[in-house]
């Protein structure tokens, strides 16, 4: 069966015939020919952010704008007459080699970072298979929704740095050659990823409706974010009891409550607030800590001096 989207448009070169010192810049590259091949306007950033390409296409406000059609001569919509908008998407790029397991399945390993999950549903992750030729297709909100309903597949994926062991990489999306279907794979389940697949993935981002509810999308993504970011899983080996580990994951999801409820409280709460938690800080680290903590906030140029209280 021949494929529709996305074409190799290097046909004079192989994908794989790049390593890992060049085939970045090839990849947005391929990108961003096959976007600009079904009518989107493709942008690069000047400054690297996470953000590699940045795309732009008009569409018709009630969605009768197909994934591929090509609006870029045209001002209203073919099917009812209303004038197109523009959309815009932020686009986050990884391109791995497929990866075979012992039982010989092949997956597609990579890493996200936690400031690579932007609180807005306009930033989408792409990866892409230069094995398969295939792009997955994810809007932030719809990963992380993803992640939220499975969430055994990605126990440390999202998890705070303090709270992880390893590199945070995500082993468990893996490819079925035989019958082309890629799927997340945990406790001997699949989850069928076909709607994340190339021009499924493309109708899924180019839909308006991600911008007219854009506030209430960014207020689900946050909450979202929470409940997955802030794990913080027991280990045997770790020398705490399972008591002391409760009384931390009981500890931590009472700040996290803390904090959410901020926007609710006014400014001499929030001021009262931060002033307790730098003091339960002061009184319960020692001298190391209360450096590396000193570390990170150089960069805002902030200080916690905690000899005053």
């Amino acid at each position: 069966m021949k494929k529709i989207f996305p074409v190799n448009v290097f046909r004079d070169v192989k994908p794989q015939d790049f390593n890992k010192f060049n085939k970045k810049e090839v990849t947005e590259d391929f990108v961003a020919e096959n976007f600009k091949l079904i009518g989107w306007y493709v942008y690069k950033p000047f400054v690297d952010t996470g953000i590699d390409l940045i795309i732009v296409k008009k569409v018709c406000p009630d969605g009768h704008t197909k994934w591929n059609e090509n609006t870029r001569d045209i001002s209203y919509c073919n099917k009812c007459r209303k004038e197109l908008i523009s959309i815009t998407r932020y686009i986050q790029i990884k391109t791995r080699e497929l990866k075979e397991t012992q039982n010989e399945e092949l997956f597609f390993g990579y890493t996200l970072r936690s400031k690579d999950f932007r609180t807005d549903p306009r930033h989408v992750f792409l990866l892409y298979s230069d094995f398969s030729l295939d792009f997955l297709i994810f809007s932030v909100y719809d990963y992380l929704k993803l992640f939220q309903e499975h969430e055994e597949a990605g126990i440390t994926h999202f998890a705070n740095n303090s709270f992880r062991v390893g590199n945070n990489k995500m082993n468990n999306i893996k490819y079925d050659p035989e019958n082309n279907k890629w799927f997340l794979a945990y406790n001997r389940r699949k989850v069928d990823l076909s709607n994340f697949v190339n021009e499924k993935g493309i109708g899924k981002i180019s839909n308006p409706n991600i911008d007219f509810n854009i506030h209430e999308l960014i207020e689900e993504t946050a909450k979202i974010k929470c409940d997955l970011f802030y794990k913080f899983n027991y280990r045997k080996e770790k020398t705490e009891s399972k008591e002391e580990h409760e009384i931390t994951i009981y500890y931590i999801n009472q700040k996290i409550k803390d904090l959410r409820d901020c926007n609710d409280k006014n400014i001499e709460e929030i001021i009262a607030l931060r002033q307790k938690n730098r003091e339960t800080f002061c009184e319960k680290a020692d001298e190391s800590i209360v450096e590396s903590v000193n570390k990170y906030w150089q960069q805002f140029n902030i200080e916690i001096k905690c000899e005053d209280t």
